[in-house]
């Protein structure tokens, strides 16, 4: 089994990620089959933000891509769980968008959290 990485980056391209914005983070065109994992370094985490996490993918050729997996976490991270990751979200389709990630900073400071987006197979 093999692990590529697709995408990665900190924040909005190096910035803080703006509060209250949804950032897609990777929207492949076209899509890629396999199977895909976000991965967040939430060291920047502190007490009173909020981040989000969020996966989306489209069921069948030419429908609608929904949220399959979202998880918020709150305040500054304990040193033993700082890097999360998603579940891994399959993909057999080659429509544009046909699985998408995304931050959102809902509340807090904006920070600029590292990120990636690998495919497992």
């Amino acid at each position: 089994m093999s692990v590529v990485l697709v995408a990665s980056g900190t924040g909005n391209g190096g910035a803080a990620l703006t509060i209250g914005v949804e950032l897609a983070v990777y929207n492949p065109s076209p899509g890629v089959s396999g199977m895909y994992q976000l991965v967040v370094d939430l060291n920047l985490l502190a007490d009173g933000d909020t981040l989000e996490i969020r996966a989306k993918q489209m069921v069948l050729t030419g429908g609608t891509t929904r949220v399959v997996y979202m998880q918020a976490y709150a305040n500054a991270r304990p040193a033993d769980d700082q890097i999360v990751a998603s579940v891994p979200v399959t993909n057999d389709l080659t429509d544009n968008g046909a699985v998408q990630f995304s931050l959102k900073q809902t509340t807090g400071t904006g920070r600029a959290f590292p990120w990636k987006i690998v495919r497992i197979g």
